[in-house]
């Protein structure tokens, strides 16, 4: 996870990719979410519980991405969490956003 990170930290992974990170103990859950993120996202895992997904390669909106993991997770017990890094706009630097539901 962390050599991913700082892939896409140094811009060596195309910004339009973005991590999904999933801690969730229920089997169920964690599968109803791998499943989603592989087969609706079309992403590939990269570790037991981690996902590489690119943005451009489905037809989700953020908010689409969001609603549908809700939908599958305890939101009192379960964490995913999403790293997008893009340019803020009028800035030269790359910026990694994490964002966390659950």
């Amino acid at each position: 996870m962390k050599e991913i990170m700082e892939h896409v930290k140094f811009g060596i992974i195309e910004p339009s990719i973005f991590i999904i990170a999933v801690d969730v103990d229920d089997t169920q859950r964690a599968q109803s979410i791998s499943d989603y993120i592989q087969q609706d996202l079309h992403g590939v895992q990269r570790g037991e519980s981690t996902f590489e997904v690119n943005f451009n390669d489905n037809d989700y909106s953020w908010e689409q991405i969001f609603r549908a993991l809700k939908e599958r997770m305890d939101l009192n017990e379960d964490v995913v969490y999403l790293w997008d890094m893009s340019r803020p706009r009028g800035k030269t630097h790359r910026a990694l956003f994490r964002t966390q539901i659950g």
